[in-house]
């Protein structure tokens, strides 16, 4: 199995990554799009907040210093 190791700057990246998708798709939507824009946004929160509580529960606390 490949192993990825998770630090600080890898999670700064991953949120990064995350708001920048949020913004392109904020700009790139038209005014009929704006009603799914707040059920999309939560999904996406939901995923990433899911990933991050199951990573920092499967490696030690030390991975992140």
């Amino acid at each position: 199995m490949n192993e990825t190791r998770y630090n600080a700057e890898k999670l700064r990246v991953l949120n990064q990554t995350m708001f920048d998708f949020l913004l392109r798709l904020q700009q790139c939507s038209t005014p009929g799009d704006k009603q799914f824009e707040a059920m999309f946004e939560n999904a996406v929160h939901q995923n990433h907040y899911g990933l991050l509580l199951k990573r920092l529960n499967e490696v030690d606390a030390q991975d992140f210093i």
